[in-house]
């Protein structure tokens, strides 16, 4: 370990044990001092330290001092800091007379745990009890606003409000509300509110310069960047604008030139090396992300919770659960970052994707009070990795818990324990449960697993009916999902719909096109196949190739069907024909509907014996030890002929193959898979 960060975190432990000597003194204490008290309360919002936080406010209850206003607004805020929200909420309600201080930092609290509609909830009761809003308790509900589109007008509501209790030229919530339009989607109003600012400070400019680049307006933020420095307005270092620049970047001309920047830099902060981290995970670029975090340990730089959340991000793949676990072991490590909820959860998230569900649920048993996110969390994996009866008793667990479920627990429990298992009524009760018995209105997700839901059990009639009663317009995930259901159903004439309709609502994705395209074929009209194949050409729209992950010790093996460019390429297709051999004596057919009809019949089976995932496989197998677990990442849907292909070399070669596809986790083993052929 880097002396710098061995350093940093001696000094950090010493401050917690520093923290428990003084509880420990002032245990020993028949009156215990107001000041100190509350000095130990900021001090362990500071850590994070959840455990000797509690300690504090036990002691503080034993003596009488926990009452107090001054006192439980701190207690909050503690809590909050430390990621133990319910914690925060129980203190709140147990405080006799509330100032809008207490109003506020409840409101902040949940807007930063992601609690968006809480927040505002607390903030319009808190007019309704009659209690003066201060501008800073508009700048925590404005915050909360800053979730998505979604809360565009209760953001707007906010804005109107502002201006009429007279705080118009508080620049910090003014300037909220410039970052607020920006994440909803609303540039034109971020700008005006900008524009209406009679003296905007340097974290105004940053903001607008932020909200160009939210929206890849490069040449406009370079512009304001410019006009900022114009106006006489200093930055508060170099770093601040570097980090800035970085971001930009990032999301405007690309990661080249936002590196350019960040290496021009002479001494990048932890925010500009946060920037970059997480624009490389936003691109999908893992491997220079985690370069990027090595960097930073081999440094000895401090990290913090922002730093742990984006890389985690990078390690939500299969081919990564080793990461992960390492990153996890250096989060065990930072006393910042222990007993905080929101990291927790990000781990869990991160196992759940990594297909480790062993790590998930050690995970989830570890965490002292797990929020619904947890839940959910938890929820989705059962249901991905096809564990239907477990994603059930974790539904029914949560709410003996006291834990309210949300929208997206209604997701996972239709999506994983329904939809997967093609059971629509069951699905359907869920989805009638959720309005009736929590208030719960569906949304896209919703209804887009009751479709699937029901197109899987072959009823497309009564899932076409469901898309034409649908509040809003169908995604095109939704689409997608009932055409793959019309294509294996035999359905053509809804299966010309449903892609008609996804390139509809997306004509520049391939998947309509392609899917169109292979109808027509199914149905022996190849002339109109090779128009919609043409079409695609003309409009610069190319499908995109299949392609497998493999991680064997450090080393990441990528492939593409047909791939010859591995070393080992000649001993992975002997092992390939070996597995055929031994497969056809076993009954096995390989199905050419999955091969474009436009390619001789004599290449078929050829094209299909090289899908990229097979490749995958077969250099895994030669690669591993006998009975050695393999993980593979595939960015395209296994097709069915893949999947019967790997259901057999698992009980051929004894092994548990893992796949992640773009729909969903298969476990192979013993010739059988958790999704039980429904994905």
């Amino acid at each position: 370990m880097h002396p710098r960060r061995l350093s940093t975190l001696l000094s950090k432990r010493q401050q917690l044990g520093q923290i428990a000597a003084a509880i420990d003194a002032l245990q020993k204490r028949k009156d215990a001092d107001l000041k100190e008290c509350v000095r130990v309360i900021q001090s362990c919002a500071r850590l994070g330290a959840l455990a000797e936080g509690r300690r504090i406010h036990q002691l503080m209850r034993r003596v009488g001092l926990g009452s107090d206003v001054y006192v439980s607004n701190h207690l909050v805020m503690m809590y909050g800091k430390c990621g133990s929200l319910e914690e925060a909420r129980l203190v709140f309600e147990a405080t006799p007379a509330k100032n809008v201080f207490s109003w506020t930092i409840l409101i902040t609290v949940c807007a930063q745990h992601g609690r968006s509609q809480e927040a505002l909830a607390l903030f319009y009761e808190m007019l309704k009890q009659g209690i003066q809003p201060h501008s800073v308790s508009f700048t925590a509900a404005i915050n909360a606003c800053s979730a998505g589109p979604e809360f565009l007008p209760a953001g707007r509501a906010l804005h109107a409000l502002l201006r009429r209790y007279g705080f118009q030229d508080a620049v910090v919530a003014t300037t909220s509300l410039v970052s607020m339009y920006s994440k909803c989607g609303s540039l034109e109003e971020s700008m005006r509110t900008f524009e209406s600012m009679t003296e905007p400070n340097a974290v105004s400019w940053n903001a607008m310069i932020a909200a160009f680049a939210e929206h890849r307006r490069g040449l406009e933020a370079l512009r304001t960047l410019q006009k900022m420095f114009l106006e006489g307005i200093r930055a508060c270092s170099d770093v601040v604008v570097g980090t800035t620049l970085v971001n930009m970047y990032a999301k405007c001309s690309g990661l080249h030139d936002a590196n350019a920047a960040f290496v021009k830099l002479q001494e990048p902060n932890i925010i500009t090396w946060n920037v970059l981290i997480s624009a490389y995970v936003q691109h999908c670029c893992f491997k220079e992300a985690m370069e990027l975090f090595r960097r930073m340990l081999l440094l000895g730089l401090e990290m913090d919770e922002v730093t742990f959340i984006n890389i985690l991000g990078a390690c939500c793949v299969p081919v990564a659960l080793e990461d992960g676990r390492a990153i996890h072991a250096c989060v065990r490590e930072h006393p910042l970052a222990s007993n905080h909820a929101p990291l927790e959860n990000v781990i869990l998230n991160m196992y759940g994707k990594c297909g480790s569900l062993q790590d998930a649920e050690a995970m989830f048993k570890s965490m002292s009070q797990p929020d619904v996110i947890a839940w959910n969390t938890m929820i989705a994996a059962y249901g991905q990795h096809g564990h239907t009866s477990e994603a059930l008793r974790f539904y029914e667990l949560m709410q003996e818990e006291g834990v309210v479920p949300d929208d997206y627990t209604y997701v996972s429990v239709i999506d994983a324990s329904c939809a997967n298992a093609g059971l629509p009524e069951e699905a359907h009760a869920y989805f009638v449960s959720m309005q009736q018995d929590h208030g719960v209105r569906p949304g896209g997700g919703h209804y887009g697993c009751m479709v699937e839901s029901l197109g899987k059990a072959g009823r497309l009639s009564d899932a076409e009916t469901l898309i034409q009663c649908m509040p809003f317009e169908p995604d095109v995930l939704t689409w997608t999902s009932f055409l793959a259901n019309c294509r294996s159903h035999g359905d053509m004439k809804r299966g010309k719909l449903a892609a008609k309709g996804a390139i509809r609502i997306d004509p520049e994705a391939s998947t309509g096109y392609v899917a169109l395209a292979r109808i027509h074929a199914d149905a022996g009209d190849f002339q109109e196949a090779s128009r919609i194949r043409k079409l695609m050409l003309d409009r610069g729209i190319r499908k995109n190739a299949g392609r497998s992950i493999i991680k064997l010790g450090t080393s990441v093996y990528e492939f593409t069907a047909g791939d010859q460019s591995n070393p080992r390429s000649k001993e992975i297709f002997d092992e390939l024909k070996r597995l055929d051999k031994e497969m056809k004596s076993a009954g096995y057919d390989p199905d050419m509907a999955h091969v474009a009809h436009d390619v001789e019949a004599g290449q078929k089976e050829p094209l299909l014996f090289a899908h990229s995932e097979r490749l995958a496989i077969a250099f895994g197998i030669i690669s591993t030890s006998p009975g050695t677990p393999l993980r593979i990442m595939k960015n395209l849907r296994v097709c069915g002929d893949c999947h019967t292909m790997t259901k057999l070399t698992s009980k051929i070669t004894r092994r548990e193959i893992i796949v992640r596809d773009s729909n969903r986790f298969h476990h192979f083993k013993n010739g059988s898979c958790s999704c039980k052929d429904f994905w």
